[in-house]
């Protein structure tokens, strides 16, 4: 198996920093903007039961005859397990400036101090940005040996080319149920129609929903490159809905707008969202949330040069009620 380290620093010479720089990476936007109720514990499968009753009312009668439907169904998250795992051999530093920081003995040399913080902290931020993708995008299909799907190159490269094939995201769940309110006629969004197509968005949502505003209630959940081009529409039309000094706004007819990364451009959301489980309509399901930071660094073998670093991860994604959400999207099943 190939090494996951490379170095490429070897010029030891004069003073260096005592810190490596760390390229920005997008967060787990979803979770953390409170967009998603997060479900823990679950061992293999988590099981959501559901209720609805139908036709009740009936004519009065002196005695009345049963009338009525309870229909009890269910939604499962079923997690499945995929893995990190990478191999390197410490000895690589010994020709860089953090060499003095190397253990003394051969023997069961481990990273430098600094390089083994910033090697777990850059994995840890990365982690968070694959939960964020993953969420969203994830498609079984995209399995390079049972899938009939290509991963979009763009998603693999920001992503730092994972692979996003072990469970369906949220848009592949609403894309394959027909249940789903689905937008027709979805184009490419620009600053000129964001507004007309949001407003095609909200004439989908369900009554119970309208004008049901703030952190609990109605959310438009979109990338972050159809935020801004919300933010130039208010800017440049013949109104002046915004100050070119403000920043972008978060609302549309009083509708909280969150941007988040994992969502792709030309797609919009629209449902309750947020971290109930018994209210919100997105759902993540884990093991245990703490599985995407709980990374072990240790040699691989008692004899070995090598070490590896290793996490365990076991995810899913569920929608409580497909016909309460409305999708825009340009994407397809």
């Amino acid at each position: 198996m190939a090494e996951a380290l490379n170095v490429t620093e070897n010029v030891w010479s004069g003073t260096a920093a005592e810190y490596f720089l760390l390229r920005p990476v997008t967060t787990m936007d979803t979770f953390e903007k409170g967009c998603i109720s997060l479900i823990n514990g679950i061992k293999k499968i988590y099981t959501i039961d559901r209720i609805e009753v139908s036709n009740f009312i009936q004519d009065a009668a002196a005695t009345p005859t049963s009338q009525g439907s309870i229909l009890v169904d269910y939604k499962q998250l079923i997690p499945n397990r995929f893995d990190l795992y990478m191999e390197f051999n410490p000895h690589d530093f010994e020709q860089t400036v953090f060499a003095p920081e190397l253990q003394k003995f051969l023997m069961d040399r481990a990273l430098p101090i600094t390089a083994n913080n910033f090697v777990l902290l850059q994995l840890m931020r990365r982690v968070n940005q694959y939960y964020e993708y993953a969420t969203w995008q994830s498609r079984l299909a995209y399995n390079p040996i049972t899938g009939t799907e290509t991963c979009p190159a763009a998603l693999q490269a920001i992503t730092k080319e994972n692979n996003f094939y072990y469970f369906d995201g949220l848009i592949e769940k609403l894309l394959n149920d027909p249940n789903t309110l689905l937008v027709p006629g979805a184009v490419t969004l620009t600053y000129s129609n964001i507004r007309s197509q949001m407003d095609a968005c909200i004439s989908l949502v369900p009554l119970a929903n309208i004008a049901k505003y703030g952190a609990d209630g109605l959310k438009i959940l979109v990338s972050i490159n159809t935020w801004l081009l919300y933010g130039k529409a208010l800017r440049e039309d013949a109104f002046k809905n915004q100050n070119t000094t403000d920043k972008n706004p978060d609302e549309f007819q009083g509708y909280d707008i969150e941007r988040c990364s994992g969502i792709p451009d030309n797609t919009i959301i629209m449902c309750i969202a947020n971290p109930n489980p018994q209210s919100s309509e997105l759902m993540i399901g884990v093991n245990e949330f703490g599985d995407k930071d709980n990374l072990k660094m240790g040699p691989i073998l008692n004899f070995s040069d090598l070490w590896a670093i290793r996490a365990e991860q076991k995810v899913d994604v569920q929608i409580g009620f497909t016909d309460q959400v409305v999708i825009y999207t340009t994407l397809t099943a």
